[in-house]
């Protein structure tokens, strides 16, 4: 698979390195490392790159992930995965570098806000949640369904306090986690909210949870 990847780009790339990322394939991770930085590297290999890195399970890029993370004249896209990339790799300890994000006057705000939401993807402490709160109702639905997101897939309880009114929202992402955190924790009271979600607009809110 690794010599596939190296040697057809495109689909196959794609897929090989996924596979080799959620495998820990030990022996990529250089060739990943240096396509970050090398020049001539194609945008959507660098995105393989920093995929395939956040899955690994190896901490050592994550200094090079967070220069990317806060890098304003990076490409958005690179930058919110190398923000979700160091988030899993580090799951304690980057609630700082996430704040900085959030408190940033240059560039996008809205990528900085993003970018904040999935640096904290893994972490349990309570400072982290705290902050995912407060992006978890940001005026942005883009971040605040990132945020509940990542409030859900660390513990649904966090988002326990938001779900009714998440589910109400406009936005059917948004929607979608306020459900999740009801019916992965349904009470009687709770199946009120999501059975009138259950006929949503957005087919597949109602089936994903069914």
């Amino acid at each position: 698979l690794a010599t596939a990847a190296a040697n057809y780009p495109g689909d196959v790339r794609r897929i090989c390195e996924r596979a080799l990322g959620e495998w820990k394939f030990e022996p990529i991770r250089k060739t990943w490392q240096d396509r970050l930085t090398a020049p001539g590297v194609r945008h959507r290999d660098r995105v393989l790159a920093l995929r395939g890195l956040g899955l690994s399970g190896d901490p050592t890029p994550v200094p090079q992930l967070l220069e990317i993370a806060h890098g304003v004249l990076q490409p958005a896209e690179l930058r919110l995965e190398a923000a979700l990339a160091a988030g899993r790799l580090k799951p304690e300890g980057l609630v700082a570098d996430a704040q900085k994000l959030v408190d940033q006057k240059q560039g996008v705000s809205l990528v900085n806000r993003l970018a904040a939401a999935r640096l904290l993807a893994a972490h349990k402490q309570s400072e982290a949640h705290a902050l995912l709160l407060k992006l978890a109702v940001d005026p942005e639905p883009a971040v605040a369904a990132d945020a509940l997101e990542r409030l859900n897939d660390i513990d649904c309880n966090l988002v326990l306090p938001l779900a009714e009114q998440a589910m109400q929202n406009a936005d059917h992402l948004v929607r979608r986690q306020g459900m999740r955190s009801y019916t992965t924790l349904p009470t009687p009271e709770r199946m009120g909210p999501v059975s009138r979600l259950l006929d949503d607009l957005v087919p597949k809110i109602g089936r994903a949870h069914v």
